[in-house]
Parts: C-alpha cells; sequence; structure tokens
C-alpha cells in the first residue's frame, strides 16, 4: 500500500490501475528481521502524548513531502537512542509502517529469503485495489 498503491485516488471508486506497469517494474518485497528496536512512535497513542494528531503529521500529499522530511529530521535530533520511526500507514490504517535510520542501525539486518518480485504479489494487489473500489488494467 505503501508503495505499488500509494498514488490510488481517494475517492478510488472507479479508478483503473495499471498492473502492467507495477508488472513490469523493478519492485520487489523482501522480509527481513532485526533485533528489538528503537522506535519513536508516532501512533495515535504516540501522538497524544505529544499534544499532536495523526492529520499533523499524515494526512498531507506528496507535494508537503518536504515538511514530512524535516518532521523526521527533527525526530532523529531529538532521539539520539532512536533507531526509527513507527505509525499506522496512511494507505492502510490496519498497517504500521517503519522507516529506519541508517546511520543507527548497529546489527546487520537478516535475510528471510523471501524476496520476490512485485508480479508474485499480482494477486494481493488485485484484491487490494477491490477493497478500495478499483479495477485493474486488463494483463496483454
Amino acid at each position: 500500500m505503501e508503495t505499488v498503491l500509494h498514488d490510488v485516488p481517494v475517492p478510488s471508486a472507479g479508478y483503473v490501475h495499471d498492473i502492467e506497469r507495477d508488472l513490469a517494474s523493478n519492485l520487489h518485497m523482501s522480509a527481513i528481521g532485526v533485533g528489538a528496536l528503537r522506535l519513536v512512535n508516532l501512533t495515535s497513542t504516540g501522538l497524544r502524548a505529544a499534544g499532536l494528531k495523526h492529520s499533523d503529521l499524515f494526512d498531507d500529499d506528496k507535494s508537503d513531502y518536504p515538511r514530512t522530511r524535516e518532521w523526521a529530521l527533527w525526530l532523529w535530533a531529538q532521539y539520539p537512542a532512536a533507531q526509527g520511526l513507527i505509525w499506522m500507514s496512511k494507505q492502510d490504517n490496519q498497517s504500521q509502517a517503519v522507516m529506519l535510520f541508517g546511520d543507527r542501525m548497529t546489527e546487520p539486518f537478516e535475510d528471510l529469503g523471501k524476496t520476490a518480485h512485485i508480479a508474485d504479489h499480482e494477486d494481493l494487489i488485485i484484491e487490494l485495489l477491490a477493497e478500495m473500489g478499483a479495477m485493474v488494467t486488463p494483463v496483454a
């Protein structure tokens, strides 16, 4: 949702997604293992503790990414022990999103051997689009 379906419009009913573009891309999904992480909590509870609302950070579009990056840089500076940020995905609020600070990841990632081209997840993409009332272009 945060990458392949990030730009699906709202409302999405009737939207036709170009799945052929996805299948022709070089996008891959990977499963990695990491140890316990120290993450800044940007979920509703963490934001509430800071006096912020979800909309203060996450309800904008691409044009607001520079401000979002400034928030991330500020959080990186304010929490020197933090290894990243965690929040509820704007695209799918049933899932969490994580951004890791690469310069603070002291332990290597464990490759769980589950890297696959996005085409291997075509059924999932179609299912998510259907949940949103969207469709896909027919695959030639």
